[in-house]
């Protein structure tokens, strides 16, 4: 079976990446795309600062990108994203990080491809979604959704989801780590059976939540602090 890695260069990417492979989980072949999305707000906010610091800490070698099957890409649906598929003819991708995916190119797996969405999809979908349901002290909805693509975001039929356990020691800029880490457990028994099976188990979307962009930078400050009001509170 040939399996496709659509991503964007970041730490928790990488170490996705190499989990995977820890696991005997070979891709085809790693596409990643290097135009980013910039928003037109402030959205930096200090804290954020210990996100790379704390991953790398905590998976040492596991973000290096040591991939023989990777390939650059300016926008996963261009030509050349396409060409390359074309000529690779993929069974399955896997997407975690790159932009909402085109028609186009989902047509181009046989088996389509599913998308490891940090964040609870009946309630929230888009970017941030680690970050948002803290926002609104939405604590029971703060996980990890692994659903199908489709035409919309993060509206494809369900395969996995799993919430995050908070403890008294957790801090803001340990999320993306531990949403990272959830998805990728969840993901390899996944394409275990799909491996054996042709198909995954899933169910729909009954909820189709709120979509949200990027959190700007004042939101994130309350953010931080609500989040440790809460844990100061268990």
């Amino acid at each position: 079976m040939k399996i496709v890695f659509l991503t964007t260069d970041s730490y928790h990417h990488w170490y996705f990446l190499n989990f995977l492979k820890l696991k005997k989980i070979h891709f085809n072949a790693v596409i990643s795309e290097t135009e980013k999305i910039i928003p037109s707000f402030d959205v930096e906010e200090d804290w954020e600062k210990n996100i790379e610091i704390f991953e790398k800490k905590r998976w040492k070698k596991m973000i290096e990108v040591n991939v023989s099957e990777l390939q650059y890409v300016k926008n996963i649906n261009n030509n050349s994203s396409k060409k390359i598929l074309k000529s690779l003819r993929p069974d399955f991708g896997i997407v975690f990080g790159a932009r909402k995916i085109n028609k186009s190119v989902i047509s181009l797996f046989r088996l389509g491809l599913i998308n490891i969405h940090r964040g609870i999809t009946n309630e929230y979908r888009g970017l941030d979604c680690d970050l948002w349901p803290i926002y609104h002290n939405d604590y029971e909805n703060l996980g990890v959704t692994i659903h199908k693509v489709d035409n919309d975001l993060d509206t494809g039929e369900i395969i996995e989801q799993e919430k995050v356990n908070l403890t008294r020691d957790f801090e803001c800029y340990k999320l993306r780590a531990m949403t990272t880490e959830l998805a990728a457990n969840l993901l390899v028994e996944i394409i275990r059976k799909l491996k054996k099976t042709q198909k995954v188990d899933c169910s729909p979307l009954k909820r189709k939540g709120r979509y949200y962009s990027f959190m700007p930078k004042c939101l994130k400050i309350e953010t931080e602090k609500k989040l440790i009001k809460y844990l100061n509170k268990k």
